[in-house]
This record gives C-alpha cells, structure tokens and sequence, in this order.
C-alpha cells in the first residue's frame, strides 16, 4: 500500500486510495427494506474526499471533472467504480445525499481505530475534550420575520440553520460544529455533531457528558477553541447526528 502511495500521480489520487484504509463501521444487523445497495458507503466517502479538495460542490461539477480526459481523472474515475461498475447521475445524487447520516458512525470507528494504533495516551493522563466553534451558512439569512411569517425571499437561504450570538462576530446565522477530541500530543477526534446555530452548546455537551461511560476511564475537559488545531475543525464537514467512539476495546 505504501508503494502504491508513493507511485500515486497526485496527492488527490493519494488521498482516495487512503480511504481504502479507514475502517468502516459494521453494517446494521438486520438489512433495511427496500432494495439492496449495489455500491458500498466506502465509495461515496471517496467522492466527498474529491469534492471538498477539488472544492466542489454539486454532482454535476464532479462529473464534468471525472470526466475529462487526464490521467489523474482516469484513475480517480478508476478508483470510483466497483465491480466493474460506475453509478449513474441519479445514484450520485441520492447516495451523496445520504451519506450525512453514516459520517458520524465513520467518525466514531475511524477515532477508535487511530486511538489503537498510535495509543495518544500511552505516556500521559487519559483525557478529552470537548468544544464547538460556529459556522457561517452559504447563501443568505433567514431572517425572524420571514420565518416566522413562512416566507423564504431567496432559495440560496439554509432554512435548517439558525441564528446565535457570541462575543466577536455578533450574530451569526449558520450551524455549530460541535467537537470530542483526545487532549494528547496526537490530537484525534472522537466525536463530532453539527447542530443549527442556535442549539446550546451546554445542551450538547450534557448529551455527550450523559453518554460518557461509554468512554471507559476518560476525563472530558473544556478548552479554549483557540487550541484545537486548525485541520480538524472543517466547513465541509455535513450535518451529522452525534456518535462517541467507544474506548473501551481500543485500551
């Protein structure tokens, strides 16, 4: 795998073949009705990887790049097929569109994952941390009397989100990135929500510190969010429910 990295032609082609190494949460034990899947959650976790470094942002937009005729994109296109097959627009789309809901299980097996293999703890006391940071919505404010009137004046407006206040940027309209990491040289995250703007921080903090023994022997801390490092804190990271990764088989 290291070979096949270092011969990757790009650090795009690079970052999709990593994908192949996070581990996926087990599927559920009991298959949902409906018709069975015939791509894996796996591949569209590559897609997005494309789409946020590419910085894309409709399907169109990824097929129009997948589709030009480079060697990098023959080979992510490559990378984007199985079993000898590549989804369609419409599956695209819809696949895409669900793949929020199977981030925070990912989150959840791939900070367990990490925690086993470079064990941040191992020289120090066992601790995480918890804080959240705000994030401006695309397009434009829904404003309180448009909502409370129904009116939408504008189709760029994320009706889902809502509004907050905090000390620097004043009112803010968009979400609230809400974050579980190790306090460790390696900061690894554990958990991640993202809520409308207007959910209490203390409110999401209570349901983690409520699920907390599911963090066997883990001490949560409150930081400043002014020390959690850049990279882990993103605005392409799509509206999740909370999981906590589960300690207790990784120590």
């Amino acid at each position: 795998m290291v070979a096949e990295l270092v011969a990757a032609p790009s650090l795009l082609v690079a970052l999709v073949l990593l994908v192949n190494r996070i581990p996926v949460p087990p599927p559920p034990p009991k298959r949902p009705r409906g018709r069975p899947t015939m791509y894996s959650d796996r591949l569209f976790l590559k897609a997005l990887v494309v789409t946020i470094v590419r910085h894309l942002s409709t399907v169109h937009e990824l097929l129009a790049m997948l589709a030009e005729p480079t060697t990098e994109m023959r080979q992510v296109r490559a990378l984007l097929t199985e079993q000898g097959r590549f989804p369609t627009r419409r599956t695209w789309e819809r696949r895409l569109a669900r793949l929020p809901q199977t981030l925070p299980a990912q989150i959840g097996c791939l900070g367990r994952h990490l925690v086993a293999v470079l064990q941040p703890w191992h020289d120090g006391g066992r601790a995480a941390a918890i804080d959240r940071t705000v994030l401006r919505a695309k397009g434009g404010v829904w404003h309180k009397r448009d909502r409370e009137a129904g009116l939408v004046p504008h189709t760029s407006i994320d009706t889902e989100a809502g509004w907050t206040k905090s000390g620097w940027p004043g009112w803010v309209y968009g979400w609230k990135l809400h974050l579980v990491t190790t306090v460790a040289a390696v900061w690894l995250p554990l958990a991640a929500d993202l809520t409308p703007a207007n959910v209490a921080g203390g409110a999401r903090t209570a349901t983690w510190a409520a699920a907390r023994h599911r963090v066997a022997r883990h001490r949560l801390a409150s930081v400043s969010s002014s020390h959690i490092p850049p990279h882990i804190i993103s605005t392409d990271l799509p509206r999740a429910r909370l999981t906590i990764c589960d300690q207790a088989s990784a120590l």
